[in-house]
């Protein structure tokens, strides 16, 4: 069965896709986020572009959800934020939403709102932003 990773992955250029299994796998393997896990997360917009992800083939279309409409960079983006707030408290998982949020350029900020609803305890951003975008 298809994962929302090799979704990611099948449609990139091999260079790229590396890159993001290389990725993945330091954040999984650090265990927590950080300055490397930043880097990464600044540099998946140049690294996996902006191409969006088209629409799911057969075996795809049975996952609960298919991120059809999002670019590579937004789906890259979700993908390591939820391996980086695996291993972190979570008490510590607002933090770092916050922190992307608050510093991140508009491709950021779009990415950590898109990887809210599949992020776990769903955090919340500060100031209420989210609650005025719903």
């Amino acid at each position: 069965m298809a994962s929302l990773e090799t979704i990611l992955t099948s449609r990139l250029p091999e260079e790229a896709a590396n890159w993001f299994r290389q990725a993945l796998h330091k954040v999984h393997a650090k265990g927590e986020a950080t300055d490397a896990f930043l880097i990464m997360w600044s540099g998946a917009g140049r690294r996996l572009g902006q191409t969006r992800i088209g629409a799911p083939t057969e075996d795809e279309m049975r996952l609960a959800f298919f991120p059809e409409g999002w670019s590579a960079d937004e789906l890259g983006r979700t993908l390591l934020l939820q391996a980086a707030l695996q291993a972190r408290l979570t008490e510590a998982h607002t933090a770092l939403v916050n922190e992307l949020y608050a510093t991140g350029d508009l491709r950021e900020r779009q990415a950590v709102l898109r990887a809210l609803p599949h992020l776990p305890d769903r955090p919340p951003l500060p100031g209420g932003e989210i609650d005025q975008l719903q």
